[in-house]
């Protein structure tokens, strides 16, 4: 919750309007969100013997989500819109970024809390793909969006040097991302395959051969493009501010010459 304020906090930084953070629906979704986060777990555990109110009330808070991706799926034309007026701003990609990762996994994770759909996931790489997303995709991009607007305050000139390097390094980190994503949830399908199949643990490692292979490779490229961000903005933030050089007069430089000559 920290990290979602702290997003909120930025994105208001970076409107015009004074509501963004601070009016009754950015409130509403706020503790909505938290509700989930308290409640909502319990989608996890559907195949653990429980009481009945307890499954119900965590497939009920699980589909207020949909309230949350509704809104999204309403907002998408402005958000593409502004998206391409403000991408010139690091932080604002960042936060582009963190809003379609929402989406993603907001929607994966709808369809993984729906019980009968539950009892095949459960236990598979789709569920590990689901807290990728929101930990990487969401979390993370909403962090780096908070240390670039602190470095953009403080450090405008060399940001703007490194830019480009700043830009490769976030699409370096969300192209990879999302091959990650995608074959955990491919490596999952899999499984679920072979286990309606009743084949095999080996069976089902060997046709998930190519997916561990695209899951291997993704990481490594999500590592160069999150130690290119990291390594960028340290660089960013311990440089020294280059000092303006004095202007001197000529008169200044006479009257310096008379007095060592009289003294």
């Amino acid at each position: 919750m920290l990290i979602y304020g702290t997003g909120m906090y930025v994105m208001e930084r970076m409107s015009p309007q004074s509501n963004v953070a601070r009016g009754r629906l950015p409130f509403f979704f706020f503790f909505l969100g938290l509700t989930n986060l308290m409640f909502n777990w319990g989608h996890h555990t559907y195949i653990v013997p429980a009481a009945r109110w307890v499954k119900d009330v965590s497939y009920f808070i699980s589909m207020t989500e949909l309230l949350i991706i509704g809104y999204i799926i309403f907002k998408w034309r402005r958000t593409v819109t502004e998206a391409r007026k403000n991408y010139h701003q690091i932080p604002f990609r960042l936060l582009s970024f963190a809003d379609a990762w929402v989406f993603l996994n907001l929607a994966l994770a709808i369809i993984i809390s729906i019980p009968a759909i539950n009892r095949f996931t459960h236990g598979t790489h789709i569920t590990v793909a689901h807290a990728m997303g929101a930990t990487i995709g969401i979390n993370t991009m909403l962090l780096f969006a908070s240390v670039f607007f602190i470095l953009q305050d403080i450090r405008p000139a060399i940001l703007r040097m490194k830019k480009k390097i700043v830009g490769a390094g976030i699409l370096i980190t969300n192209i990879a991302l999302f091959l990650f994503w995608v074959s955990l949830i491919d490596t999952g399908i899999v499984k679920i395959q072979t286990n309606i199949n009743h084949e095999g643990f080996y069976k089902m490692l060997e046709k998930s051969q190519l997916f561990f292979k695209a899951f291997t490779y993704s990481g490594i490229f999500i590592f160069i493009g999150l130690a290119v961000l990291i390594l960028t903005a340290m660089k960013i933030l311990i440089s020294k501010r280059k000092k303006k050089p004095v202007a001197i007069s000529k008169s200044s430089i006479v009257q310096e010459k008379l007095e060592k000559s009289l003294g």
